[in-house]
This record gives structure tokens, sequence and C-alpha cells, in this order.
């Protein structure tokens, strides 16, 4: 069955975001809701559902391990969403 995450989005609208199939299942809950911020986050910036599914799965692996580097274009990806 295909999880999904609701959240509310900025202009108050509710969205559900579904989970990616195959993901890891110790995923606590705050890690589902980075990983479905980020993905509207790409969405919105007009990114493609799968590129958005990529740049979000990235988010959720540096939430979990800090220190992980990617390549330059999901580097400069990740930059355009969340500025540091």
């Amino acid at each position: 069955m295909n999880q999904q995450v609701r959240i509310v989005l900025s202009d108050g609208k509710w969205v559900s975001v579904s989970l990616p199939k195959g993901r890891d299942p110790s995923w606590t809950p705050a890690e589902e809701f980075v990983y479905a911020t980020s993905y509207m986050a790409a969405i919105r910036k007009n990114f493609s559902a799968k590129r958005s599914e990529n740049i979000a799965e990235s988010c959720v692996l540096r939430k979990i391990y800090p220190g992980i580097r990617f390549d330059s274009e999901m580097e400069r990806d990740i930059q355009i969403l969340i500025p540091e």
C-alpha cells in the first residue's frame, strides 16, 4: 500500500504526498515530513515529479547523514530549495 504524508502549504491548502516505494522502513515521521516538504518545494520550483522525488530523498539522506555530499547538480538543486 502506498503511504502518504499530509502537509499544509503556505496558502492554507492541504496536500497529500506519496512516500517513495522502496524507502527505508526506518524513516521516522520527521524524515517523512522532510521528504514531503522537500518534494512539494521542488514541485513549486518547477522541477519534474521524478527530479523532485530525487531531491526530496537526497534531503532526507542529508538529515540522516549530515556530512553526505552529492554530485554538483544535486547539490545545486538542494541549495535552491534549502539555502544555507
